[in-house]
């Protein structure tokens, strides 16, 4: 069942159309949200003011998010969707220079 709260957080009774409506929503949201499993309480990453999800905690994921990979837009990531994406540095930075910029002598900080 998908989820819907007001403004105040105050659960919101949807009739079985605006229900089956929501459900639709989700399955058919872009990102998917289906494959990766993202819970179905929309109110935990949306608000009813504004829908793009601001509030998606990547630190409960297999890659939390430090240093300059926290200002990376999403889709450079995730431009194949939410599912299997790599999480090792050399996925991304193969082509970078120097190469061993990812040492204990480089400026770069976990």
């Amino acid at each position: 069942m998908v989820g819907l709260q007001n403004d105040s957080q105050e659960a919101i009774a949807l009739t079985p159309p605006q229900q089956a409506q929501h459900e639709v929503e989700y399955r058919n949201a872009m990102p998917d949200h289906v494959e990766p499993a993202f819970g179905t309480a929309c109110q935990d990453c949306h608000s009813s003011v504004d829908w793009r999800s601001d509030s998606f905690d990547h630190d409960v994921t297999a890659f939390a998010l430090r240093g300059a990979h926290v200002d990376v837009d999403c889709l450079t990531c995730h431009a194949d969707g939410f599912v299997d994406t790599p999480t090792q540095c050399i996925s991304c930075h193969a082509d970078d220079e120097p190469p061993d910029h990812f040492g204990p002598d480089s400026a770069w900080q976990p």
